[in-house]
């Protein structure tokens, strides 16, 4: 899924879905989004949580990018596992760039069943694999949830919040032009567009 798209490009599409989550769930109600993104000094992050244990989380840098995910129902989730194994961390970590790796916290590496990441301009994603019977940590699972597409984000937006939206004006999100209050107000009606517009400004 991920062989021929750059960190950029993933950083895009997640930056775009955090735009459109904050349009569509208020602030008061900002658990319940799906992506969430933040810069934090010197780096930019976003989660990916979809409300059911499983989450990703994107680190990008100048210099690279790091996408690690967690799947709670694969068999690589060392909290289900009989006898945790500090060795699993160390194998699926390996190689990743220490000014990457710096940046996840304890309970981040914790909660970890695949890691993957890539150089800056570089479309190739490294990973170390951990065989475990077809088990890939959930990464095409989670990876799913990463919408490279206005089309792609349109079509699942259908089907999680039983109703479509404007495709002209999600697209234009997923440009990464700047939106108006009137755009905002046909995805939906009901937005406090100028507090949707205010928070929107304030995570990029």
């Amino acid at each position: 899924m991920f062989e021929y798209i750059t960190a950029a490009e993933v950083e895009r599409c997640l930056i775009a879905m955090a735009k459109l989550d904050i349009i569509l769930v208020p602030k008061k109600s900002a658990w319940l989004r799906t992506v969430a993104f933040s810069k934090e000094n010197g780096h930019r992050r976003a989660v990916v949580d979809n409300g059911s244990g499983d989450s990703l989380i994107a680190l990008f840098t100048d210099s690279g990018a790091m996408l690690k995910g967690f799947d709670h129902e694969s068999e690589l989730n060392q909290f289900a596992a009989d006898e945790w194994d500090n060795g699993f961390f160390e194998r699926i970590y390996s190689g990743v760039p220490e000014a990457l790796k710096i940046l996840l916290s304890e309970d981040d590496i914790d909660n970890t069943t695949f890691c993957m990441w890539c150089s800056n301009g570089s479309a190739v994603w490294e990973q170390n694999e951990e065989p475990a019977d077809d088990d890939d940590g959930g990464r095409d699972f989670l990876l799913g949830y990463v919408h490279q597409t206005a089309e792609s984000w349109c079509d699942w937006a259908k089907y999680y919040y039983e109703q479509e939206y404007d495709l002209s004006v999600v697209e234009k999100i997923y440009s990464g032009t700047a939106v108006s209050a009137d755009d905002i107000l046909k995805l939906d009606p009901k937005c406090n567009a100028e507090e949707a517009l205010q928070e929107i400004a304030e995570m990029i």
